[in-house]
């Protein structure tokens, strides 16, 4: 028995480690809800996903995203060179060739009426394009929720894939406080042993 005594040190040692591997194991595991002794059992991120994502969304929504975020991005892109030339691509590749058709008309369509009509045109559109992008914006932040979608792909998202990046990024912490309960477990045996000596 007294032999058995000087054990206690590692023993607590061994509990304290496995009691830390549990929790950290229990973080995902198990996935579906465990009924045991009366008690149920389910890892931490399964049974709190639902409210996970619903947190996680609001965080996004009011602290990294607002809402008018990307509507202001998209104010901000430069639609002039697409505009210059998809308007004279169109006008050369469709419209020329139309007017050149037209009785009487045709015949006073040359490429510098063309460039006219192109100038034209793309000054037009350069001047609607403002208006036009500000209209796309505003029709875009109406249609796109990024609450909701967070949320869905939070609510979604295989606990699989999540464990492995956790586990991935965390190894050296996870086994860090492994080691930390190992050593408290044991400094709690070497105490409970001076005390038993002591007595």
């Amino acid at each position: 028995m007294h032999n058995f005594i000087w054990f206690t040190p590692v023993i607590t040692g061994l509990i304290g480690w496995l009691t830390n591997w549990v929790a950290i194991k229990m973080l995902f595991r198990p996935r579906k809800p465990l009924f045991l002794l009366g008690f149920n059992f389910q890892g931490l991120i399964p049974k709190r996903q639902a409210e996970l994502a619903v947190q996680t969304a609001e965080i996004v929504e009011k602290e990294l995203l607002h809402q008018h975020l990307i509507t202001d991005a998209i104010k901000t892109v430069d639609i002039e060179p697409l505009i210059e030339e998809s308007v004279g691509r169109l006008i050369e590749e469709k419209l020329a060739g139309k007017l050149k058709q037209i009785p009487m008309l045709g015949a006073m369509i040359n490429s510098a009426t063309i460039e006219t009509i192109k100038a034209i045109a793309v000054k037009e559109m350069l001047d609607e394009s403002k208006w036009i992008l500000e209209e796309f914006a505003n029709d875009i932040e109406s249609k796109f929720d990024i609450k909701k979608i967070v949320q869905e792909k939070v609510e979604n998202f295989d606990l699989n894939k999540l464990e492995e990046i956790v586990m991935s990024v965390s190894k050296k912490e996870f086994k860090m406080i492994e080691l930390i309960g190992a050593l408290l477990g044991f400094l709690i045996g070497v105490l409970q042993l001076a005390i038993f000596k002591l007595a």
